[in-house]
C-alpha cells in the first residue's frame, strides 16, 4: 500500500478513552508528547507522526457522539491533524480547526465489519449529491488481523482495497494518506467558503 502513513493512536503510550471527563487534558497531552519524543529519539524527525487517531474521543463505551474530544490537548502535543469519532458515520466535515490544526470526521462507525459496503454507500452519496468530499473508512488492524472470526472474512478487506484501487463504481475514488485528506479538507473549505 503506497499510501500508508504512521499515526499515533489513543494515548500513544497506551490506550485510553480520550474524551473530556475521562482523562485529563494534561495527562493526555503528556502521554502524546512522550510518545512523539520516543519516536523522534528512535527513528528521527522523518518518522515523526503528524496525525492522530483516537480510540474513544467522542464515544465512551461505544455510545456514539456522547462526549467531547480534547482537540486542544492533541494540538498542544504537536499534531497537525486528527481523524475524530465526533460526527462519525456522517457526511465529510471539518469538526474543529484552530491555528493550523484540523480535525475531520470519518464516514464509518466503530468496527462496522464491512468496509466495502461503507465505501459503496458513501461513494454513492457523494457522487449523487455532486459534491466534493472524502471517505474515511477505518480498518482496525487487530480486529481484522487477530480476531479469528474475522480472519475468515479477510476477503472483504481485500475487496474493499481493490474497490478503491479500481476507482470505485464511479471511477472517481482514489486512495490518499490521512494527512493528504486533512490537507484536502482545508483546501476544500477555502474554495467552497
Amino acid at each position: 500500500m503506497p499510501y500508508v502513513e504512521p499515526i499515533i493512536c489513543s494515548a500513544g503510550l497506551g490506550v485510553a478513552t480520550e474524551a473530556k471527563g475521562y482523562i485529563s487534558r494534561g495527562t493526555l497531552t503528556s502521554c502524546l508528547i512522550k510518545t512523539r519524543e520516543k519516536i523522534l529519539k528512535l527513528w528521527g524527525k522523518a518518522s515523526l507522526p503528524i496525525g492522530y487517531y483516537p480510540f474513544q474521543d467522542a464515544c465512551p463505551y461505544y455510545k456514539h457522539d456522547t462526549a467531547e474530544p480534547q482537540f486542544e490537548a492533541i494540538k498542544s502535543a504537536g499534531f497537525q491533524y486528527c481523524i475524530t469519532y465526533k460526527k462519525e458515520g456522517k457526511p465529510p466535515e471539518i469538526v474543529y480547526e484552530k491555528d493550523g490544526f484540523i480535525a475531520i470526521n470519518q464516514q464509518s462507525i466503530h468496527w462496522t465489519k464491512n468496509p466495502l459496503e461503507d465505501l459503496k454507500t458513501w461513494e454513492e452519496k457523494i457522487i449523487s449529491e455532486e459534491t466534493a468530499g472524502w471517505i474515511i473508512v477505518s480498518i482496525d488492524a487487530p480486529f481484522w488481523g487477530f480476531a479469528f472470526y474475522n480472519m475468515k472474512n479477510g476477503n472483504l478487506l481485500v475487496e474493499a482495497m481493490n474497490f478503491i484501487k479500481n476507482g470505485g463504481n464511479s471511477g472517481k475514488i482514489f486512495s490518499a494518506s490521512p494527512h493528504e485528506i486533512a490537507r484536502y479538507a482545508k483546501i476544500l473549505r477555502k474554495i467552497t467558503a
